[in-house]
């Protein structure tokens, strides 16, 4: 049997169906299990920019669940994009999974291009589902509003009368072993120190930066956890984060905080050495958690009971007393992926010393 996973949503999203990759393949292990990470921007055509996403790949490098992963550096622009279809079809998949949350046009006629026997996605409502082309796709579970981003990808192993309810939910994020050496000399340093990451950014697309707790607000945050644990501090910054090191260069040049920018791997592999990590809703946050990280993260427009660091070790912030919170109704009520606030008050009224507060009072904190 050939299956072929399609993921178009993100890199946090990519992690949190990990679980689903593991429990297909141990319930299948003679099942040929394909990993597509496909390039959710249509623009990536036009630009003639990869279709494939690289980052996404990484995700599950290495992985015992995932026997092939299509190749990123093959298919360009329109002409790429056909080849890949082309490609795709010649594999002739029994199934093609689309990963959560898949509520596009663009995912749905894709599946259906690709042709696999049973192509398996979820429904949301009759309007949404007949708008955004589902019917393209032959089987489908209703998406449940109510659980986990963990559970709605598992939820589609309904399809194939999987057994789900024994087996592990632990995510997984595959970190280089040479990353893994390097960083473990570079915390040499911190000997006896408590080290605290954070990701003060998210992603650009979408307004996300919605999603942000602010800068300022984390670099205040930094200054009480120095002066009254004497911590020290790792600001995890990417390529499009670059304008928040401005509101960290006073503590900066104390030493107690280090702004890091490089790979993503060699982040993660930092990362997994820090004691805590305090994060917005985003792809750094879910790779901490998949890495056993004690995780924090804060939330505001976006949906906690969805996106929430999944695990033991950890925690989420949020006001409680927001009647607006949350706001952001994709997949569920809206196709459209985008944060509509204007004012996000359900962040803006965090404060540092609130945040604080709750990390020493909580299990997290030993």
């Amino acid at each position: 049997m050939k299956i072929l996973l399609i993921a178009a949503s993100g890199i946090g999203n990519t992690i949190l169906a990990t679980p689903m990759m593991r429990i297909l393949k141990r319930s299948l292990p003679d099942s040929e299990v394909v990993f597509l990470s496909l390039n959710k921007s249509i623009e990536n055509l036009k630009n003639k920019q990869d279709i494939v996403k690289q980052s996404f790949n990484q995700v599950v490098d290495k992985s015992d669940f995932i026997d092939r992963i299509i190749p990123t550096n093959k298919y360009l622009g329109y002409k790429g994009f056909f080849q890949l279809i082309k490609d795709l079809r010649k594999e002739k998949f029994d199934y093609s999974f689309t990963l959560f949350p898949s509520n596009k046009w663009q995912f749905n006629l894709f599946a259906r291009l690709v042709k696999a026997s049973s192509k398996v996605t979820h429904s949301y409502t009759k309007f949404l589902d007949l708008k955004n082309l589902a019917w393209l796709q032959n089987r489908k579970i209703k998406a449940n509003n109510q659980i986990h981003d963990i559970e709605q990808n598992i939820h589609l192993l309904k399809i194939m009368d999987l057994n789900t309810q024994a087996q592990t939910r632990k995510m997984y994020f595959n970190v280089s072993n040479d990353s893994k050496i390097w960083a473990g000399k570079y915390f040499q340093k911190f000997s006896g120190k408590r080290v605290i990451g954070f990701h003060p950014g998210s992603s650009v697309v979408n307004n996300f930066t919605s999603k942000r707790w602010s800068a300022e607000n984390f670099a205040r945050l930094a200054k009480i956890l120095i002066s009254k644990q004497a911590a020290k501090i790792i600001v995890f910054l990417g390529p499009d984060e670059k304008d928040l090191k401005k509101y960290f260069k006073g503590l900066e040049q104390t030493g107690d905080l280090i702004i890091f920018e490089d790979s993503l791997d060699t982040s993660a592999a930092l990362m997994e050495r820090c004691n805590l990590f305090v994060s917005n809703d985003s792809g750094l946050m879910h790779i901490a958690a998949a890495l056993d990280v004690k995780t924090i993260g804060l939330f505001g427009p976006t949906n906690w009971q969805r996106t929430s660091p999944f695990g033991v070790k950890t925690k989420i912030i949020r006001l409680k007393n927001m009647s607006c919170s949350p706001c952001f109704d994709y997949p569920f009520k809206s196709s459209n992926a985008k944060v509509e606030c204007k004012k996000i008050n359900c962040l803006e009224q965090i404060t540092p010393e609130f945040v604080y507060s709750e990390i020493i009072e909580s299990e997290l904190w030993d």
